[in-house]
């Protein structure tokens, strides 16, 4: 879906956004479980699995990032209780 990829980019940039030293997790991932109200607000972040140390600086980004709120409501029951694979993105 359409929609759905390009919300979840627009989470993983959100959280790029606030995700410092890039260069030193570059090629890493780390899965996150997110839990999203309908106005994009973060319940809980759990990482799942990836490295120990992206993970860790990911969660604390992510708790620092304005999400989105999701475009429509099909895009909102598919990411109220998901898990994005992250990979900080260099922002320019």
């Amino acid at each position: 879906d359409i929609d759905l990829n390009i919300y979840k980019a627009m989470v993983s940039h959100a959280i790029s956004q606030k995700f410092f030293d890039t260069d030193r997790f570059s090629g890493k991932t780390c899965d996150l479980h997110i839990k999203l109200a309908s106005d994009g607000m973060l319940i809980s972040i759990i990482p799942s699995r990836g490295d120990p140390d992206l993970c860790q600086a990911a969660v604390l980004a992510a708790k620092l990032a304005t999400i989105p709120k999701p475009p429509n409501l099909q895009v909102y029951e598919i990411v109220k209780n998901a898990t994005l694979v992250f990979s900080p993105q260099s922002i320019k």
